[in-house]
């Protein structure tokens, strides 16, 4: 008797399950229905309206911006996998960020470390090698949440004082965590 490897059935990749897929057949369904009923028990009169006064030339700009932000955030991503010396191809790398991406409501964008777990799921890419990009964009993030909140504040003349005490705590934080040895110092002390 001759075993043919054709002859194996091979398994559906794991997101492709019958179960995921009647999940999301039912999100449609529900989505179709409650537009039908927004619809029938609205009023299709002043709804027509609305969307005829809607600027959507607004809504076409900021989707395009928002495209703009997540192309810009996704080579950031590219590039500081090149720096970590990972290899992964692109396709890969933006479904992976795109993921990650999913995950970004959680707090402290923590659920983005998921990059670091389908990396190596995926690649044979140990997390202690991609968890600190994680980090690395979350600090960038972080600065540049302070650059538009300095930009905000000058722009408006409002009060700088919190602003400034701000930029200061997170370039003490930056500080502690370039030298671990003061930052060992410091958490000794603090400690005793």
């Amino acid at each position: 008797m001759v075993n043919h490897p054709s002859a194996e059935v091979a398994a559906p990749p794991p997101w492709y399950t019958q179960t995921r897929v009647r999940r999301w057949i039912w999100i449609a369904i529900v989505v179709v229905i409650g537009l039908a009923a927004s619809t029938l028990f609205g009023d299709v009169r002043q709804l027509g309206a609305q969307l005829r006064g809607f600027g959507w030339w607004a809504f076409i700009a900021a989707l395009a911006l928002a495209a703009a932000n997540y192309a810009i955030r996704f080579l950031r991503w590219q590039l500081y996998l090149r720096h970590q010396s990972v290899s992964v191809p692109w396709g890969s790398s933006a479904l992976v960020f795109g993921a990650g991406l999913s995950l970004s409501i959680t707090p402290g964008k923590l659920g983005e470390l998921v990059k670091s777990y389908l990396l190596r799921e995926l690649h044979d890419i140990p997390a202690t090698r991609t968890a600190p990009i994680v980090v690395a964009e979350r600090v960038s993030d972080l600065i540049a949440l302070l650059l538009l909140a300095v930009g905000g504040v000058w722009a408006y003349g409002i009060e700088t004082t919190f602003v400034l005490a701000a930029a200061a705590l997170i370039g003490l934080g930056l500080v502690l965590l370039a030298w671990p040895r003061p930052t060992r110092a410091l958490v000794d002390l603090v400690t005793r």
